[in-house]
């Protein structure tokens, strides 16, 4: 086992001139190396999942789990329980106990420990830039597949956009795709936005209704939106949204796609600070599928760029069904 005083002075050094040639790839190797535990382990406590895994000698499925500890079978999840390194996951759906998973439940000092030291400030990951990213439209078949017929239309609807960076991104590139580009957010939010383009409107509105505006626009975009919201909610917005497209207009969900099984640590952290702050979750394609079908939406294709690492994204494509 390395020094541990020679290890902190590598870290040390390394932080105080880091490689100018840093990946993306090994920028994310980093930080996986050092993500903090302790608030993964304080959700597991909390929700009593090790006290319910230990005794029970055996795996079990995230539905038994969630019953015995009763919040909701998503506030469990299997991609969550990947970042409790006390449990260990068998099949896609069933977790069991490791031989230490015992010092985190009732009575061990350990227990109380990570309580107490887990009442520090929760980092919620959202504010995490996404410099440097490839955006969805880098991967996406814009030219051949985002047309309307004239200038007066509108192209492109930015749902929750900020303050206009991704489509301001989107004309710096196509610049001559005809068409009306519009983002929306809070009016606060739309206010702060500075020096926006000529071609460029800003809306400010609540997302959980449409305005009459932005009706039969060719795409509608949703980057980061959903994963604040549990499907409640993001029923509504998708439901509202629905209610303002034509038949030719395409849905774009721009989010973070958790695998079935086997996630990396660092997405299970991500997934967990949505849960922790927001009551919601990073989803499957096969959650973000069954969400928006249940709510008369039909998928086309999803759409990744060629090099994927963590908080990359993907681009899940949905027209109205039939």
């Amino acid at each position: 086992m390395a020094d541990i005083a020679e290890l902190t002075k590598q870290i040390a050094t390394l932080a105080a001139s880091p490689p100018a040639n840093l990946t993306e790839e090994g920028r994310y190797g980093l930080y996986t190396a050092i993500v903090y535990e302790t608030v993964a382990v304080r959700l597991g406590i909390d929700l009593k999942l090790f006290d319910i895994a230990v005794p029970a000698g055996r795996p079990l499925t995230v539905t038994e789990l969630s019953e015995k500890a009763d919040p909701h079978a998503q506030l469990v999840g299997a991609k969550n329980a990947d970042g409790y390194e006390s449990l260990h996951q068998g099949r896609s759906d069933a977790y069991a106990a490791k031989p230490l998973a015992g010092i985190y439940c009732a009575d061990p000092p350990l227990r109380e420990a990570v309580i107490h030291l887990s009442r520090a400030h929760f980092n919620t990951v959202t504010g995490i830039s996404r410099t440097g990213q490839v955006d969805w439209f880098d991967f996406y078949p814009v030219e051949e597949k985002l047309k309307v017929a004239s200038p007066s239309d509108i192209l492109l609807v930015d749902v929750g956009g900020g303050v206009g960076h991704d489509v301001v991104a989107f004309q710096r590139k196509f610049p001559y795709l005809q068409g009306k580009l519009v983002f929306q957010d809070l009016p606060i939010v739309v206010e702060a936005a500075k020096d926006v383009p000529a071609g460029i409107e800003s809306i400010g509105h609540e997302f959980f209704q449409q305005p009459v505006s932005v009706k039969r626009a060719k795409i509608y975009c949703m980057r980061t939106v959903l994963h604040d919201w549990p499907d409640k909610q993001a029923r509504t917005i998708i439901k509202n949204t629905k209610d303002v497209m034509s038949e030719d207009s395409i849905l774009f969900i721009n989010e973070n796609i958790l695998l079935a099984q086997g996630i990396s640590l660092y997405q299970a952290k991500l997934d967990i600070a949505m849960m922790a702050c927001f009551s919601s979750l990073d989803r499957t394609e096969k959650q973000f599928k069954e969400l928006l079908e249940s709510e008369g939406f039909k998928s086309v294709g999803t759409h990744k760029p060629q090099v994927q690492i963590p908080r990359a994204g993907a681009l899940l494509e949905f027209c109205l069904a039939e």
